[in-house]
């Protein structure tokens, strides 16, 4: 279900299929039960979160995907959505992910600076 479509979530597949088991099963818990947030919340540093449709639907608010995503408490957090791409969005939008990191670094440069 991480793939944009059903050839990319078997491609996926297969490739964590080669991964040794006990490692796959102790990650897989701590994947989908681990809560960060109150960690986040501390950060002092300007944040980027990049997600997919699938983390942050269209016509979702941002206030309700990045409650869900454990986002919300984030001080300094800048949110974007890159469309057509499954989880990985490195993977199936490399370009318009450079040019998100891009744009944030500028903004995060002249809004952030140390003084």
């Amino acid at each position: 279900s991480f793939g944009r479509d059903s050839a990319q979530g078997e491609a996926l597949w297969a490739g964590a299929s080669q991964v040794e088991r006990v490692n796959m099963r102790a990650w897989i818990p701590i994947a989908l039960s681990a809560d960060l947030s109150a960690e986040a919340a501390g950060l002092k540093m300007p944040v980027l979160a990049v997600v997919s449709p699938r983390s942050w639907e269209p016509g979702e608010t941002w206030a309700h995907a990045s409650a869900g995503l454990g986002l919300a408490r984030i001080p300094s957090l800048k949110a974007t959505r890159i469309d057509s791409c499954g989880h990985f969005v490195m993977l199936d939008q490399p370009r318009a992910l450079s040019e998100a990191i891009r744009r944030f670094a500028a903004l995060s440069e002249s809004t952030f600076a140390l003084r």
